[in-house]
Order: C-alpha cells, then structure tokens, then sequence
C-alpha cells in the first residue's frame, strides 16, 4: 500500500484501551492492539476521521477508551499518509525505514477520556457537500455504478494506486460515492457524480436527473434510519477544546438544510452536439436551453426538498482539450489566440452565459437561498494563457503536441491516452483531465471567491 509522507497536520491522533494507555504510561512505548501488529504499523486518525474511527471499530466496545493527542512532527518520516479505500486517507505510524516501530510516549500531548453517548446530534455547523456532476467531480461513481475496471495511471498521483477517482481546505473526508455499497463515509457529504454524466436525455444512468432522484432515495432512507433509532455515536469530551469533528454516518434534518449543494455538469451535453453538428456552432447553441433547463429543474428539486446553498460551476474551455485538437483535424484560422479550439470555447462560453442568467434569475426566485456563480472557465482558460506564471511549463506547448501525437481509433470514444512524461508540470495528463498540479491552482482560485458571484467565501456557509 503505498503512502505520502506528512499530511501537514500539527497533530494526529490515537483511540486507545485503558489498558494500552497505562501500558504506554508505564513503558513510554506501545506497538498498539492485535490488529497494529497484524498490519505492522500504527493506526492513527486525523481529527475529522475520530468520529467515524469510534463509530466503525469502538460502537460495542465495553472498554474505557482514552483519545490521545500526538505531535505529528515528532513521529518524523515513519508518519505515513495513506489511502485505506476510494474515500479515505489515514495516517499510520510504522517507524523509520517502514520497521513497526512503536508509539512513543513523548510524542503524546494530551489524553483525554472519552464518554460515547447514542444521542443523535445536530450536523448543521459542520461542512457538508452534496455534488452533482461529471467526471470533473467523480469520486469513485462510475466505478461503483458500471464495474468498469479503472485502473494506473489513475490515482498515480495522490493517491499512489487506483481507486476509480478521475481527479482540506474544509478538513473534510473525501466524499464517498452514492453508489459505493462497500463501507461508504457519508459524514462530511455525498457525491452522485460519475464520469460522462450529461444533463440530457432523461432517465439514463447517469444523467442528472437521476442524480437528483438518487439524492432523494439518499435523504429519505437516512431520515428514516435515523427515526428507527439507528443513531450516531456523539463523543463527549472532557475537555471541550478537544472536540472531534462529526457524528457518524448518518446526515440528519439539519445536516441536509445547511449542506452545500454543488453541481458541475454540462461538458458532456455540449461535447456530443457538437460532434452531432460537424462542429457547427449554431445548431448546439440551439440545445443550450435544453441543457439549463435540466439544471434549473435540478435547483428546483434540491430547494424542495431542503436545499438552500448552492455551488454551481459553468464549463471549461473546451476547445484547449487536447483530445478535441487530437480528433478533429483543424487549420490555424479554426483556434484562438492561444491555439484552442474556437467553436468549441464559443459554444462553452454561450452555455456559461445562460448558466450565468439562469443562477441570476434563481436568486430572484428562492431569496433565502445562496446560489453562487463560478467561473471555472476563466479559471483554466487562464491557466492554459499563463501557464508559465504557475511553473507548469509543458503548458499548451504540450496540448499542441498532443494534438498531433494522439492516434485515436475511428470510435470517438476509444481509449485515447498519451501521458505526459512530467504529470506534475502539465495542465492535462491523458488529453481529457487535468493533472493533480492543475487542479490544485483551479482549487486556489476557486478558494480566492476572485471568480465567484456573489463572492461568498466556502467558510461562510457554516458560520462557527
């Protein structure tokens, strides 16, 4: 299982037995419980995952359990990060050189006793997401909703092996896919996206529509867990400056309400009319109207059901794709300034025009909700412009080659990689999605509110 060192976290921390907690004050040293010796290093979790850690493998204990506070930098490079599933990652402590060695007791800052209570407790202050979208979102849906096998290069990156994703600021899990059946994490949110979503037609896998009733199933079915009495554990604290973030698997009442509700979705629809049109601009700009009114009735839905912030993305500039230039042979009179594909980034940007009326005339429509506007085309569309301000200096000089290089099968929607050597210095790394490097200055960007209307900071929707 292979890991990244660090997590930049100041702190980690240990559930332990009374009894391990005495052993370790006595001896200075622990090698954990049978299943640390088994696996051959420490389990640790970060703050935000010791609700769900207690939940998972403490829900029956009879012991009394103690919560221990360790300073990250004194367990030094045998602090490993790693990815246990598609949802999570967790720190693990193996000593120098991956040896097992034990936990030191120095290393512990503060112990706390822990009371568990099955008192439901109220969600609504603590960050949660509900994502609705495509490939530039999927967590892991398509994997679960389709089988297909997805394995490296995928993942290379972060996670270091495959996990059926195709891609801290909130301290948050990452989000579990809807349709994962095997042990999901649904304490920070929710993701419905899976990879070649469109908003149209309606009622096909994965469209978003049936994202939205998949919601609905997901919300009904945890309020009504909830009212059987399948409760979440609480951890009271005896210091409360020592709280654990989360409570449980289950999202109650008031978890939906103040939940964020992001959607990124409409790549796809614009993708296939245009291959439908010969790449003519006017017949998809005639679709465009179709393509929102999927998403109005999307905001419509989530509103009724509770909804009452939203996070909408408009489409990237398509044309700068390098499997578009690949595909679709091209003179230099069809790009723009920067060697992107014209028709393709103006019928993008008629589509974001509309978003961007449609979320307007929303705000006028539902004046308790938040609905923001982000510029996710600006965004990229800058990063491909300027990619030398971000040190990624493969840049389009890269889209360029790649245009010419990629070979693709007659099938439009063949298997079409050519991955660059340097993924950490390129904009797009198999010639559909953006590398780790890229989308860590898009989430920058996305963070600065720079490209948001209203520029609502992400820490505003669930004031402390």
């Amino acid at each position: 299982m292979a890991g990244r060192k660090g997590g930049g976290e100041e702190f980690v921390y240990r559930i332990s037995t009374s009894e391990e907690w005495e052993a370790l004050q006595k001896t200075g040293t622990t090698l954990g419980g049978e299943l640390d010796k088994t696996d051959g290093f420490i389990h640790l979790s970060s703050l935000h995952q010791v609700q769900s850690t207690l939940q998972n493998f403490f829900l029956n204990s009879n012991r009394d359990l103690y919560l221990l506070q360790i300073e990250s930098k004194k367990l030094g490079e045998g602090l490993v990060y790693e990815a246990v599933d598609a949802s999570n990652v967790f720190p693990h402590f193996y000593g120098p050189s991956r040896s097992f060695s034990p936990l030191p007791l120095d290393a512990v800052t503060k112990a706390e006793k822990l009371t568990l209570s099955a008192l439901s407790v109220s969600s609504q202050k603590r960050p949660i997401l509900v994502n609705f979208g495509d490939s530039n979102s999927d967590t892991g849906g398509v994997l679960a909703g389709t089988g297909l096998p997805i394995g490296l290069p995928h993942g290379i990156t972060f996670f270091h092996r495959a996990t059926g994703r195709l891609g801290e600021h909130l301290n948050l899990s990452f989000l579990s896919p809807y349709l994962d059946s095997l042990a999901p994490n649904f304490t920070s949110g929710v993701n419905f996206a899976v990879s070649g979503a469109c908003t149209l037609p309606q009622f096909v896998p994965f469209a978003l529509d049936v994202q939205v009733r998949q919601f609905i199933r997901f919300k009904n079915r945890s309020l009504e867990l909830l009212s059987m009495g399948k409760k979440k554990i609480y951890v009271i604290l005896v210091n409360a400056s020592f709280e654990a973030a989360g409570s449980g698997n289950f999202i109650d009442e008031s978890g939906f309400r103040s939940a964020l509700y992001m959607i990124d979705i409409g790549e796809n629809d614009l993708l296939l009319a245009l291959y439908a049109s010969n790449l003519t601009y006017s017949p998809v700009v005639a679709r465009i109207p179709s393509f929102l009114a999927e998403i109005k009735l999307a905001i419509q839905n989530i509103y009724q059901y509770g909804g009452r912030k939203f996070w909408i993305h408009n489409t990237g500039p398509l044309g700068c794709v390098p499997k578009e230039l690949a595909l679709h042979p091209h003179k230099e009179s069809d790009l723009d300034r920067i060697g992107c594909l014209r028709v393709h980034n103006d019928v993008a940007k008629a589509f974001n025009k509309g978003l961007h009326k449609l979320c307007k005339e929303m705000r006028l429509v539902y004046d308790d909700a938040t609905i923001v506007y982000v510029d996710i085309y600006a965004i990229k569309y800058g990063l491909f412009a300027n990619y030398k301000r971000y040190g990624t200096i493969d840049g389009l000089l890269w889209v360029r080659r790649a245009s010419k290089q990629l070979q693709c099968e007659s099938n439009m929607w063949a298997t079409c990689y050519s991955i660059c050597r340097n993924v950490s210095r390129a904009i797009i790394w198999d010639g559909v999605h953006y590398t780790d490097a890229a989308n860590h200055v898009v989430a920058t960007s996305i963070l600065s509110v720079r490209y948001s209307t209203p520029p609502v900071k992400l820490e505003q929707f669930w004031p402390a």
